[in-house]
């Protein structure tokens, strides 16, 4: 199974908004996180933002549902590919 994004997916995702680039500066000021330990519960990180919330950045910007659709892995989930008429 592929774990790398491919180049076409990467080309896939257009520039962030400013909304979307305003949520995404929050979440990198959590930086990586701490995980959790017997005693701690630990802290969420930057990746563990986008990944909860990836719904509302995928709503502000679309093109992230178009590349993870490109994905061979999960593909399927998001059935046959088609392209807006235009």
């Amino acid at each position: 199974m592929q774990r790398q994004n491919t180049p076409d997916q990467i080309a896939a995702v257009a520039p962030i908004c400013d909304r979307g680039f305003a949520l995404a500066a929050e979440a990198f000021k959590l930086g990586a996180g701490t995980p959790p330990t017997a005693s701690a519960p630990g802290t969420p990180g930057a990746l563990d933002v986008f990944a909860e919330y990836f719904a509302s950045f995928a709503a502000l910007d679309p093109s992230l549902i178009t590349a993870l659709a490109m994905h061979p892995g999960i593909r399927h989930y998001f059935g046959p590919m088609t392209r807006p008429r235009s």
